[in-house]
Formats: C-alpha cells, sequence, structure tokens
C-alpha cells in the first residue's frame, strides 16, 4: 500500500456502524488508501451490500490477549520504555485501566509494527474506548499524526485517557452535538474539536413516491437496532398493548440482534402479541434498505440508560428521513437535533402512553406525515449527505505532517 490511512476500529465489520463504511467508501471515492486495522472480525448478513465492497480485504485484526504475536511485539517494544514519554504512556494506562488494561493495550505494539510495514501516514481511531487508545500509543510510537473519532456510548460511559488522547491528537470529530458539547468540556482543544454529523450516501437512498393520502386499514411499522436496553424496544412492545393501538390492524417487523433477544421473545408472548409482532435477524443492506422504504412508519423508541449510555443520532433514522418513511421518535439523545414536529413525531422517552399517541397520530394523518416526511428529506440534503460532510476528516488525514 502506497502510504496509507491506517484506521483502527473495534469489530468490523459490523451490522450497526454502517456509518464507518460509508465513511470509508467517500474517503476511498476520494482517492485516500486506506490500511484497515480492527480488534475483532465480525461477520455481515448474506445478501448483496455494495458499501462494505472493497474494505473488507483490507482489514487486519490484531491479534488478542494473550497471542505469541503480541507477547513478542510487547517484548520488543521494552527498549522503547527508556524513554520518558513512553514511561509516561505506560503509567498513565495502567492507571486509568489497571493490569488488565495494560495487558489489552499491548496490542499497540503490533499495531506499530503493522504502521511501519505499510508505511502509514496517519492514524484515525473510531470510539473513545479501546480502539482510541490502542491507536494513540501506536501513533505516538510511530511519531506519526493521529486523529479520533467519538460517538455515543464511548464517549459517555466507555471513554479512556480522553483527555491524554484529545492533548497528542490533530482533531477530535463528534458525530453529534450532545458529543461535541462533551468535547468542549476538555477545554484547550480549540478548532481541534470539529462537528462532523454522519452523511448518507443519497444515490442509495432516493425518496420513495408519496403513498396515498388516506388512512390505511393495515399498517406496516419498522423498527431495527442492537437488542439493548437503550433501544427502548420494550416500551415500543407496551405501547402496542395500550388502547391506542391494541385494536388496529397492524404489523410490527423488528430487526436486529442482542443480548434481550429470549427477553423481548418472552414479552411479546405475554402480552398476545405474536400475531402482529415479528422478530427479523439483521439483513444486508439492500435488502434492508428495501424494507424499510415499504414501511408507513419507523418507529425510534430510544430511551437513557442509568449509567449514561444514549444514542445520538442514529443513522437509522436518517436513512428512514432519506427515504421519506414517517418517523416517531423519543426526545432523547442526538434525535431531537434532527426529529421535532416539523420532521417526524416526537414522543417522550420511556413513556409507552406518549409513543403510543404519537404512532397513533402518525398513522391517522397520512397527508401531515407526507408533509413532514418532505420536510425531513430537506434537513437530509442539506445537512447529510456525505460528500459535504466529509470535507473535514478528509483534510485532516490528507494534511502535510
Amino acid at each position: 500500500m502506497n502510504a496509507p490511512v491506517a484506521v483502527v476500529v473495534d469489530t468490523f465489520p459490523r451490522w450497526s456502524e454502517r456509518f464507518i463504511a460509508r465513511e470509508l467508501q467517500e474517503l476511498r471515492r476520494r482517492g485516500v488508501e486506506l490500511a484497515i486495522f480492527a480488534l475483532a472480525r465480525g461477520k455481515l448478513p448474506p445478501g448483496d451490500d455494495p458499501e462494505w465492497t472493497g474494505l473488507l480485504d483490507r482489514v487486519r485484526v490484531l491479534p488478542s490477549i494473550p497471542s505469541p504475536r503480541t507477547v513478542a511485539a510487547a517484548l520488543k517494544a521494552v527498549p522503547a520504555l527508556r524513554t520518558k514519554a513512553a514511561r509516561e504512556r505506560l503509567t498513565l494506562v495502567q492507571k486509568a485501566l489497571g493490569p488488565r488494561g495494560v495487558l489489552r493495550c499491548a496490542r499497540a505494539h503490533v499495531l506499530t509494527a503493522f504502521l511501519k510495514e505499510c508505511g502509514a501516514r496517519h492514524v484515525h481511531a473510531h470510539f473513545a474506548s479501546l480502539p482510541s487508545t490502542i491507536a494513540w500509543i501506536a501513533a505516538q510510537e510511530s511519531h506519526l499524526p493521529w486523529s479520533l473519532s467519538v460517538h455515543a456510548r464511548d464517549l459517555f460511559v466507555e471513554a479512556q485517557l480522553l483527555s491524554e488522547k484529545a492533548r497528542d491528537a490533530r482533531a477530535i470529530f463528534a458525530c453529534h452535538e450532545g458529543a461535541f458539547a462533551r468535547l468542549k468540556l476538555l477545554g484547550g482543544l480549540g478548532k481541534r474539536a470539529v462537528l462532523m454529523p454522519h452523511g448518507l450516501p443519497l444515490d442509495r437512498f432516493p425518496q420513495r413516491a408519496v403513498r396515498p393520502t388516506e388512512r390505511r386499514e393495515h399498517a406496516t411499522l419498522l423498527a431495527a437496532g442492537r437488542f439493548v436496553g437503550k433501544k427502548g424496544f420494550h416500551d415500543l412492545l407496551a405501547a402496542l398493548s395500550l388502547p391506542a393501538l391494541a385494536k388496529r390492524k397492524l404489523r410490527l417487523s423488528l430487526f436486529g440482534d442482542g443480548p434481550e433477544r429470549a427477553k423481548l421473545l418472552k414479552e411479546i408472548e405475554h402480552r398476545g402479541l405474536g400475531s402482529k409482532v415479528l422478530l427479523h435477524p439483521p439483513q444486508s443492506g439492500t435488502r434492508f434498505v428495501q424494507e424499510l422504504a415499504g414501511a408507513d412508519c419507523f418507529v425510534a423508541p430510544y430511551r437513557p440508560q442509568a449509567d449514561g449510555d444514549r444514542d445520538g443520532v442514529p443513522n437509522i433514522v436518517l436513512e428512514a428521513f432519506a427515504l421519506g418513511v414517517p418517523v416517531v421518535g423519543t426526545d432523547v439523545g442526538g434525535l431531537p437535533e434532527v426529529l421535532n414536529a416539523q420532521t417526524g413525531f416526537p414522543a417522550v422517552a420511556g413513556a409507552p402512553e406518549s409513543l403510543a399517541t404519537a404512532i397513533a397520530a402518525c398513522l391517522d394523518a397520512p397527508a401531515e406525515a407526507a408533509r413532514r416526511s418532505a420536510a425531513a428529506r430537506a434537513l437530509i440534503d442539506d445537512r447529510y449527505d456525505i460528500r459535504k460532510n466529509i470535507e473535514p476528516l478528509y483534510h485532516t488525514l490528507t494534511a502535510p505532517k
């Protein structure tokens, strides 16, 4: 590879992190050579998914702990500890993450060797957690400029050594206003803290034809995401059981997987929703876009968690906006940045009654839903075109060393 940018991520590919693939594809379109380093290799659903084309064969997985490669690299790095800066980094990692954290970060030394091997010119990491800690150490050992992108849980719950990493970063990119505000609390970043919303490749999301304005007898709802608490799918099931929706002829397709799958299935049975709710595994990008485009309403019932975890601006909401699908969503995390009474149907987070009322309002007023969907698509065109939004990152990655 010819002087590539090294991109460090957690699990790659990951169905729920398509924004990374889109970002990398746009960089490739602009001529940026990439080398992708992952902490673990993921899997994609079978089927056509052009967003990942040309990326999967660029991935190298950093060995886990313990492994002969990691141990050997760590031992080889010992002489480098003669420098004051290296000893200070090791002390910082030990204090912040403990002995186990030191072992997990030993993969940075493997990454250092890979960076030298491929002749990397810049290191960029996604997430304020372990991936960027490893990238930071390797970039410093390699005397390379580096940058990172922060998102949601990684920033609000799992951030590691963020002040120290920020000190050495050429730039830190936040994908929504809440994350940007958190970065500004660090102080001293100035223009190195950059608000860069995720963008969509709009050619892949043509706005669907306007639906008939009459109320539909059978309505199709769609929701998707990891089956975890912050997605609020239990609130959505509760909403379907309330009077505003219980007697309606509707069907919910819930796409995803995760640790709460068994609990969701049990709740579906308990509430007698088996004829209305279908759980689907993650789908390939092409098929999922088709499923989403055919829905009468996309529902984002997200809610905050006790540990501070919450969503930013979920990309799937942007996708629904782009396709012209009406959206019901809660007032949590970054959702209010895009979803309001002009662009969708807002509801109160953690309140099934509010969610049920908003869904009913969306289904009962198709003309109004179409009007709000048109405004949402205009918002996407104005603020979420990846070819525009990627500019700050592109210039950072291609700036002279």
